[in-house]
């Protein structure tokens, strides 16, 4: 046997296993798209795949196919939707201001807050005043006038950080969930108190 007939050979065999591979794949998937029930092979061309997408992907969604990405829109319609979304974010946000002056907690805990801020801002003040009469004096400064412009700097400083921390743990708390609520009222709802408030 030649080389010529060993490739020949080759060849042929290649070519047969093609074509009965070829036939094999017609027959499965005539054979899923007639069977309804039971066990079916699928073929790795109609797999989903197994991974989620990437950060990079945007996916849309089933009820939002009407919607226009935003890469097809046209200047002036993302300019008229920027708008809509700016309106929609300033009626929430001046519903949560209404759920917020109707809280009591909140007003209280917002009193005490400006209070604690206003303490800290005047000791301030006086440091800065006190300090600046210690430095004018210079080494003739009273020792007592020098001390007490940085005990009073130390009680600004403490009383504005205080204010931060006071806000942070009994003011923000209440702030964010009147967002929230007033995040997840219907545009209906919100026209309705909106309208309240104007009267």
């Amino acid at each position: 046997m030649s080389l010529k007939d060993t490739i020949r050979g080759a060849r042929e065999e290649a070519q047969s296993n093609l074509t009965t591979t070829a036939t094999n794949d017609t027959e499965d998937n005539a054979s899923e798209d007639k069977s309804d029930a039971g066990f079916v092979r699928r073929s790795p061309s109609r797999a989903k795949p197994r991974r989620q997408a990437a950060a990079g992907v945007r996916t849309v969604s089933g009820s939002n196919k009407s919607a226009k990405p935003v890469s097809e829109m046209t200047k002036e319609e993302k300019k008229a939707e920027k708008q809509r979304k700016r309106e929609k974010e300033d009626r929430e946000y001046a519903v949560s201001e209404m759920l917020m002056e109707n809280d009591p907690d909140y007003q209280q805990y917002h009193k005490m807050w400006w209070r604690i801020l206003i303490v800290g801002f005047v000791a301030m003040v006086i440091s800065v005043v006190l300090y600046g009469v210690v430095t004018s004096q210079g080494e003739t400064a009273p020792l007592p006038l020098a001390i007490v412009s940085l005990a009073t700097m130390v009680i600004a400083y403490a009383a504005i950080i205080a204010a931060f921390v006071y806000d942070w743990r009994k003011v923000r708390p209440i702030r964010i969930s009147c967002q929230q609520r007033a995040a997840s009222m219907s545009e209906k709802r919100i026209n309705k108190m909106l309208r309240e408030r104007d009267k």
